[in-house]
């Protein structure tokens, strides 16, 4: 399968692209980047690093690379300092492109799936006033609500299949960190490892639910690392 990742720099977005490297049945991994990407999985034969140099306008040398890709995982942005022009603009551009590639192709029987990484205290309520990162939260939940209505859309005037999820964690802890959850608990926090895997397996197989609480993160995420030891 063919993946497409943005925010791979970033800590979740780099968790992200290490688990999609590991999994057997993702065979190449398009990395849209505003910068190109340093480190070791940057020399990895299944990376194939785009820079975009405009989020907003996407080039045809880009679009070529996404046309015939199976998902995307976008970790691209900034959980605590998100705007709007970014979690909605880029995001919507996105799959905007990407669905109109795919109609201009044969059908396909799997749905594209378009993961979004938000955050546990994303509101979606532009209306209430909130005492603690008032704009983050609010960029995060209208993207919430502009690419669910994006995926709803596409099934109603029969465009090309399609299913969006969004994925809503608590803090996440480094790998060397994770050993906190077994004292304290998960509640709250998730190893990058975890909710990376969890991620993936989202864009791989679909969800029931398409918001993913952290509980439910944290409890894929363990089944999938429990899989590959």
């Amino acid at each position: 399968m063919k993946a497409i990742l943005t925010g791979a720099s970033g800590f979740i977005g780099g968790g992200v692209l290490e688990e999609c490297l590991d999994h057997p049945d993702i065979t190449s991994i398009v990395v849209l980047c505003r910068s190109p990407l340093s480190g070791p999985a940057a020399l990895s034969t299944k990376v194939e690093i785009v820079v975009v140099e405009d989020f907003l306008n996407y080039s045809k040398p880009v679009l070529d690379e996404l046309k015939d890709a199976d998902f995307c995982i976008w970790s691209l942005g900034h959980r605590t300092n998100a705007t709007a022009s970014v979690e909605v603009g880029y995001t919507i551009t996105f799959c905007e492109a990407v669905a109109r590639l795919r109609s201009e192709a044969p059908a396909r029987a799997k749905p594209f799936r378009m993961v979004y990484l938000s955050g546990l205290f994303a509101t979606t309520d532009q209306n209430t006033p909130l005492w603690w990162k008032d704009a983050p939260r609010k960029a995060k939940g209208i993207a919430e609500t502009k690419l669910l209505a994006f995926s709803g859309s596409q099934k109603q005037n029969n465009g090309p299949k399609w299913e969006t999820y969004v994925v809503r964690p608590g803090g996440v802890l480094m790998k060397q960190w994770s050993w906190v959850t077994l004292i304290f608990g998960s509640w709250g926090l998730i190893p990058v490892d975890v909710l990376g895997r969890a991620m993936v397996a989202t864009a791989l197989r679909g969800d029931p639910e398409q918001r993913v609480f952290h509980a439910a993160l944290v409890k894929k995420g363990e089944v999938e690392l429990s899989k590959r030891k």
